[in-house]
C-alpha cells in the first residue's frame, strides 16, 4: 500500500519524542551487527525510564540464533520479560 520504499519506513521510524511518553516497560532487542537497521540509531535514543535497550554484538536484522537447542534466542529472552523476571541475558 506504500507508493515508495521511502514512506514504508516512515511509518515505523522511532524519531524525535515518540517513544518519551511509553507507559509500561518496553524492552527494544537489537544487534550490533544488524545491516539493515544501524546500531547508532538506538544508541542516539534518549534515556526513558520505561526503555530498555538489549544490544547484542551478533544476530544481523532477524538472526539471534541458538545453536543447540536450535531456536530464536530472544524467545526465552521475552518468556523471562513477561514472566516479570527481567532479563537475565
Amino acid at each position: 500500500p506504500f507508493p515508495s520504499y521511502g514512506e514504508y519506513f516512515e511509518q515505523y521510524t522511532l524519531t524525535g519524542g515518540v517513544l518519551e511518553d511509553l507507559q509500561v516497560p518496553t524492552t527494544v532487542i537489537t544487534a550490533a551487527d544488524d545491516p539493515v537497521v544501524p546500531v547508532d540509531d538506538f544508541y542516539d535514543l534518549p534515556e526513558i525510564d520505561k526503555l530498555e535497550l538489549l544490544v547484542q554484538p551478533h544476530g544481523g536484522h532477524c538472526g539471534f540464533l541458538d545453536q543447540l537447542p536450535f531456536g530464536c534466542w530472544y524467545e526465552g529472552v521475552i518468556a523471562e520479560l513477561l514472566a516479570g523476571n527481567g532479563c537475565v541475558r
